[in-house]
């Protein structure tokens, strides 16, 4: 089975990706995730399909929610914030 934080910490780095700390000015230092919710086990090897979306972003930080699916089902989501 694959570890819940590392599927957080997939979340994470795909929302990261959303814009450039250069648009932003942002060196982010700090996360905050929440309502993190696990539906399916993901088992190693298995395709692994991330959808982010950017609810809003300054120079103060970045908020952002995704859904981690595999096999074509639902298995994580949550939001998380960059500060």
């Amino acid at each position: 089975l694959v570890p819940g934080v590392v599927i957080a910490d997939l979340m994470a780095a795909t929302c990261r990706r959303l814009t450039t700390p250069d648009q932003l000015g942002l060196r982010p230092t700090s996360l905050r995730a929440e309502g993190i919710v696990f539906h399916r086990v993901i088992r190693p090897g298995a395709r692994v399909v991330i959808q982010a979306r950017l609810a809003s972003a300054s120079a103060d930080g970045l908020e952002a929610s995704a859904t981690v699916f595999s096999e074509g089902e639902r298995c994580a989501r949550g939001r998380l914030t960059f500060s």
